[in-house]
This record gives structure tokens, C-alpha cells and sequence, in this order.
């Protein structure tokens, strides 16, 4: 599921959504919800992007990217552009 409706593999930018709840029933709502476009409307959500975050919180949270929990607050990314090496085919035949 993509999370942010424009998102592509190569445009350099990191989608960061903070679900900002009190209590973890709060989160059940958004379960229902977590579609491109619908969830960042919602109250609790905070959503923006960018090349570069720094992750703070009050007491160590955990960070799910791209669905695994990989890290606890405080937490810091950026951006590599061109990190990584991509061999492709020239033409595809099935």
C-alpha cells in the first residue's frame, strides 16, 4: 500500500506520518482509514516530507518504516540520492 498517493521510488523524498494519540484505542479509527489521501485529514495525524527528519520524543518510541519497526526515538534520516546501483534490462520480452 503506498501511504502518499504521489510517492515514487526516485524522488527523493521521505513521506513522515506522526500519529499523535493518547490513548492506544485512538489508533483503531485510523486503522480504518489508512488509505493514500484519506488518513493525513485526520485528526491526530501529522503528515509532511522532506529530504531530512530528526525524530524527538519525550520518551523512546518505536519508528515503523515501511512497515517494521526498525529503530526507536530519537531517530535521524536523510536522504542519499543515488545511494544505490540499479541494473535494469534494456528491453523486457514475455
Amino acid at each position: 500500500m503506498a501511504i502518499a498517493p504521489d510517492a515514487t521510488i526516485d524522488d527523493q523524498r521521505l513521506d513522515f506520518y506522526s500519529l499523535e494519540i493518547e490513548h492506544w484505542w485512538q489508533v483503531i479509527p485510523l486503522l480504518v482509514v489508512m488509505r493514500p489521501e484519506r488518513h493525513i485529514h485526520l485528526q491526530g495525524v501529522r503528515a509532511f516530507h522532506g529530504q531530512e527528519f530528526e525524530v524527538i520524543t519525550r520518551k523512546p518510541r518505536p519508528i515503523n518504516t515501511d512497515g517494521e519497526i526498525t529503530t526507536y526515538t530519537p531517530a535521524k534520516f536523510r536522504v542519499i540520492p543515488q545511494a544505490i546501483a540499479v541494473l535494469v534490462p534494456s528491453s523486457t520480452k514475455f
